[in-house]
């Protein structure tokens, strides 16, 4: 399949369609992280196929991936693999680091919300010799 007609000079979206949505690694304004980010499966279902009047189906085909793995990596059921991250850097334009970033995020808010229920304690490193407080 070959795109004809690219929504943005060059035929890549925009980095900035990302992080201006709010659906990157940090809440764009104040740069803190976000407490609850988006799927980079989301990302690409609600901004990037969009742009490119793409379907499921059709992306898949450009990517050169199965249409039920693609399928779930939007629905957010799967993670993002490097293989699928530089083949939607190739496709769309959408850097490597940058959908790495995003699914990192979305890994460790997942992480977060399960803090009550990983039992470890902190260890204290015992005084080392010759230290004297200071």
């Amino acid at each position: 399949m070959r795109m004809t007609n690219p929504p943005h000079p060059g035929g890549f979206v925009r980095t900035e369609i990302i992080e201006d949505r709010g659906l990157g690694v940090t809440d764009g304004a104040s740069g803190c992280r976000m407490a609850d980010p988006a799927h980079p499966g989301e990302i690409i279902r609600d901004l990037i196929l969009p742009s490119y009047d793409l379907t499921v189906t059709a992306a898949a085909e450009v990517l050169g991936v199965s249409r039920p793995a693609f399928s779930t990596f939007v629905a957010a059921r799967s993670p993002l693999s490097p293989d699928l991250a530089s083949r939607i850097e190739k496709a769309f334009g959408v850097p490597v680091d940058l959908m790495a970033r995003v699914q990192t995020s979305w890994d460790l808010a997942r992480e977060r919300g399960r803090e009550a229920e990983v039992r470890v304690e902190r260890l204290v490193p015992p005084d080392l010799p010759g230290d004297d407080g200071r």
